[in-house]
């Protein structure tokens, strides 16, 4: 891990397009597309280093939980399992 103030976390609130403080030059693609909104959504899942987390739950655990609350209910736990290896 880099050190503290390196712009770790700017980074990721920038590719989440969670930033709105500050100016941004350039562009944020994805396969080189510009996100949407709705892309984000969908397929992108971000913790923000002042959530609140689970204490007892593993990493892994954190992130089933998480995927389960962004998709429908159709989904099964063995797709979640799947998409998370």
């Amino acid at each position: 891990m880099l050190c503290s103030g390196s712009g770790k976390s700017t980074l990721l609130d920038i590719l989440a397009q969670r930033k709105t403080v500050g100016k941004l030059k350039g562009q944020v693609l994805i396969a080189g597309y510009p996100p949407t909104q709705t892309f984000l959504r969908r397929y992108a899942g971000y913790v923000e280093q002042f959530d609140t987390l689970i204490p007892v739950l593993t990493v892994h655990e954190m992130l089933l939980y998480t995927a389960e609350l962004k998709t429908s209910r159709s989904v099964t736990l063995q797709v979640y399992m799947l998409c998370l290896l």
